[in-house]
């Protein structure tokens, strides 16, 4: 399964290890807003930190989308309304207290 890596090299070798164990591909993602758009839909899956706002247009051009991964505590850069109406989970750090203190 595809996953589109828009957090750059904040995403640790730990953790690109583990997503080709479990045979995700991940794909680095460092361009421009509008090259995003063009390339989005390919992905069921997206990592992302406060790069990109996923407001509605984002999302309505992600069409495979499927889940979210937001290594953030903060969610005002995403259109949470909108990707539960088009069934998109998001998952994120907000509440995550514990790991955070690692």
């Amino acid at each position: 399964m595809k996953v589109l890596n828009t957090i750059g090299q904040t995403l640790c070798p730990e953790a690109r290890e583990r997503l080709r164990q479990a045979t995700f591909e991940v794909d680095d993602f460092s361009g421009s807003r509008e090259s995003l758009l063009g390339c989005i839909s390919d992905y069921p899956i997206i990592l992302t930190g406060l790069g990109y706002k996923f407001d509605r247009e984002l999302l309505c051009a992600a069409q495979n989308l499927k889940l979210l991964a937001v290594a953030t505590t903060g969610l005002d850069h995403l259109d949470l309304e909108f990707a539960k109406e088009k069934g998109i989970a998001v998952i994120s750090l907000q509440g995550e207290e514990n790991f955070l203190r690692t």
